[in-house]
């Protein structure tokens, strides 16, 4: 039986001043009667998305609650430059401007001693400026500080607080829960402050499209889309599959298709019918790669237009007339929404108000998560936690896409007893294996080149192709790889290399030259890192690959031959490079694992049942699957720390990271720009696309040719330190893997 908490009623507060503008040369004011209301009316239609409608009201009246007091009254009018007489000052004073902590005490008075009662109203309205506290609840509740008495402990009629049955079944998601109650807190604090503060912005949020109409508009585009063969016809069958599978309940789905088979689409077919027939708000994909997250942005927005799809990561820029997405990439209030996995998930594990705020809007949404074998290893039981709570907790879906699917179901023993990644309970899989995909999709031979080839034979081997692809692990052996290839090249190939030793924009740019180049009949070589591998829809007739996981190999294999216009297949040679042993950690873990296949499922890397059994086989030679020990920091109730939980969980390790803006493009214009005093985090944004990040021991090779702008972000002003060709310049060393995730 949950438990009834009953509140009292009866609040005037009328004269109580909460904010202040000045129109036309006079002061208008804004009460706290008024705004509370205000923020309790949006927190509640925030958190009836969890069925928690009624605290979200509750914490909406009390939140500014120590406004009542009277230095907080004079510090609000003496910042306006208004008389204290518009203000009523009332009681004695305490001497602290602080104004949420009273309203957190009072929730602990009016919740009567409940402790997770509490947790869900006072902990966010005692952060709801400053963030989320380490809170041990039980010294929380023993306390016996109160709101000073000059504050109305009168509270406006709310229903009985009920709580939902879901707390008691999922304590160890718990602090998700209080998250998204902060976040619709301080989201509903937010817009009625804009509201009154700023109504011409205000009215710049909202108004894009309905799904179903989203939904309408996306089946136009694919009705219209012509093609022959049986690649086409089964990227059609794909999508027909979606359609008739999407009106299944809420939970986990994945979508295996093989490289090649119109996945990205379908995906997005399946959460747009599947939000639809469940009546659910958006739809959310997040991506780990830069190429991949820029691609389908262009593509979705024109299928949708503009307005309706929202592109968030570090390097996006907004023009002047794109008032409306900078407002939504505060709270992600847009249909259909595109982000990193970075920011997905470090949002889940994040407290405070800035982040926390969208996490209310991933309620009754559908996140597909793109690419998902790119998730690292050593978080992926908090990731996997995540996806619990999105479908447990906030009434959402998840689908997992690709064509190496990992296996999240069920329990996996990691290298020792002790270690243990607790998976989904069921992923519902989309294409049935009777299908046959990666047999009738093969198009592509795999070969292993026995021993192992120097650069100069790699090269050789590469310059005997017209067209073909060499992908390897570091930025090292791409470069040593594309310099012998240039100098073996006398014809009138083109010899492209690609890694992130080169900023987002240049990639761009020599991405964007390849496939023009592969439209026409020039010769051209690619030696890349293995940014290229998921996402990147290129096609070369034959792949080089150096040893790596199944994963990396198969997805390699999907740059090759991937229209399947060859007369025959094409092929992707697996080789080793001399004297280069991979690096220690996730890169040789991963091979080993692919190698020890062999005597357990032979030698057809394209089967799904070998594809799991990798993922199993590397689960059990990992060491750990939750690196900062989030469990241990958040799994107990009563003792949740959401400080140090979002200190510790970073999908990128940027502590020995240093951030090098580079003398290309219009670098040096923001750089300037910067200098005279223009919108620091304007032109910061509009740098990204052209940061190289390094290793820290790297910069050290030429901190003295650089200048700091902000914090690790640095400026290297001398052209000379950045090539056309292949990026960066530093001096050989030892081995940098290209880092893929990003922000």
């Amino acid at each position: 039986m949950p438990e009834t908490i009953n509140i009292a009623s009866d609040l005037s507060c009328a004269q109580i001043v909460s904010h202040v503008k000045w129109v036309d040369g006079l002061p208008v004011i804004q009460s706290n009667e008024d705004h509370s209301a205000g923020v309790a009316r949006r927190a509640e239609q925030f958190a009836a998305k969890i069925d928690m409608g009624s605290f979200g009201r509750l914490m909406g009246m009390l939140h500014d609650k120590g406004k009542e007091k009277p230095e907080f009254q004079r510090h609000i009018c003496d910042s306006a430059g208004i008389s204290q007489s518009y203000g009523r000052c009332i009681g004695h004073s305490d001497g602290n401007y602080y104004h949420a902590q009273a309203g957190a005490l009072i929730a602990k008075e009016v919740v009567k001693g409940n402790p997770i009662a509490w947790m869900l109203t006072g902990l966010p309205i005692s952060g709801h400026h400053s963030g989320l506290d380490d809170c041990n609840i039980l010294e929380w509740m023993r306390d016996s500080s109160v709101a000073p008495a000059c504050i109305s402990r009168d509270v406006v009629d709310v229903d009985d607080l009920l709580l939902p049955t879901y707390i008691n079944k999922s304590t160890s998601l718990f602090h998700h829960v209080v998250r998204i109650m902060y976040s619709c807190l301080v989201d509903a604090d937010y817009l009625d402050t804009e509201a009154f503060m700023n109504p011409s912005q205000h009215e710049n949020r909202g108004g894009q499209t309905a799904l179903d109409d989203l939904l309408a508009r996306l089946e136009v585009y694919l009705g219209s889309l012509k093609g022959e063969g049986e690649i086409c016809d089964i990227r059609r069958r794909v999508q027909e599959r979606c359609r008739e599978t999407a009106d299944g309940t809420q939970g986990y789905y994945s979508l295996t298709v093989p490289t090649g088979g119109g996945k990205t689409l379908a995906s997005v077919l399946w959460a747009l019918h599947h939000a639809v027939s469940h009546g659910l708000d958006r739809v959310v994909v997040a991506i780990p790669f830069t190429s991949i997250l820029v691609q389908t942005a262009d593509t979705l927005r024109k299928i949708f237009g503009d307005d309706n799809v929202l592109e968030h990561h570090s390097e996006v820029e907004f023009g002047d007339d794109e008032d409306y997405k900078r407002l939504a990439t505060e709270n992600w209030d847009c249909p259909i929404v595109l982000t990193t996995n970075v920011r997905l998930f470090e949002s889940m594990y994040a407290n405070s108000p800035s982040r926390c705020r969208r996490l209310h809007n991933l309620c009754r949404s559908v996140v597909v998560l793109d690419e998902p074998q790119a998730l690292p290893f050593e978080h992926l039981q908090p990731i996997v936690d995540a996806l619990r709570a999105f479908v447990e907790l906030m009434n959402s879906s998840v689908l997992l896409t690709t064509a190496t699917q990992p296996v999240f179901q069920g329990e996996h023993r990691g290298c020792n007893p002790q270690v243990m990644l607790k998976g989904l309970d069921r992923v519902k899989e989309i294409i049935p294996i009777e299908w046959n995909l990666h047999e009738r999709m093969r198009r592509v031979d795999l070969l292993q080149i026995e021993g192992s080839l120097s650069y100069n034979e790699i090269a050789q081997s590469l310059a005997q192709y017209k067209r073909v692809l060499c992908i390897v692990n570091t930025r090292r052996d791409a470069l040593e790889i594309y310099n012998r290839l240039q100098s073996l090249t006398d014809d009138d190939a083109v010899v492209l290399h690609l890694s992130r030793l080169m900023c987002s924009a240049h990639l761009r740019e020599t991405i964007a030259q390849m496939r023009e180049l592969l439209k026409g009949d020039k010769a051209v070589r690619v030696v890349a890192t293995q940014l290229i591998e998921a996402g990147v829809d290129v096609d070369f007739p034959v792949v080089f690959r150096q040893e790596a996981g199944l994963d990396s190999i198969l997805q390699a294999a999907g740059r090759c031959n991937r229209e399947g216009k060859m007369t025959g297949k094409g092929t992707t040679y697996v080789f080793g490079i001399t004297g280069r042993d991979l690096p220690s950690g996730t890169l040789c873990r991963n091979n080993d694992s692919r190698k020890n296949l062999k005597a357990t499922v032979g030698d057809d890397y394209f089967e799904p049942q070998t594809i799991a059994e990798y993922y199993k086989t590397v689960y059990r030679n990992t060491a750990c699957f939750d690196k900062v020990s989030m469990h241990g920091i958040l799994s107990n109730p009563v003792c949740i720390r959401f400080e140090e939980a979002a200190s510790k969980f970073h999908l990128i390790d940027d502590e020995n990271t240093v951030s090098l803006i580079v003398n290309y493009g219009d670098a040096a214009q923001y750089i300037e720009e910067l200098k005279e005093g223009y919108n620091g985090r304007s032109i910061a944004r509009q740098l990204m696309p052209f940061v190289v990040n390094i290793r820290r021991w790297e910069f050290e090779k030429i901190r003295d040719y650089s200048a700091p702008v902000q914090g690790n972000l640095y400026w290297i002003e001398q052209p000379q330190f950045y090539s056309h060709a292949t990026g960066l310049l530093l001096a050989a060393g030892d081995d940098v893997i290209d880092e893929l995730l990003i922000i």
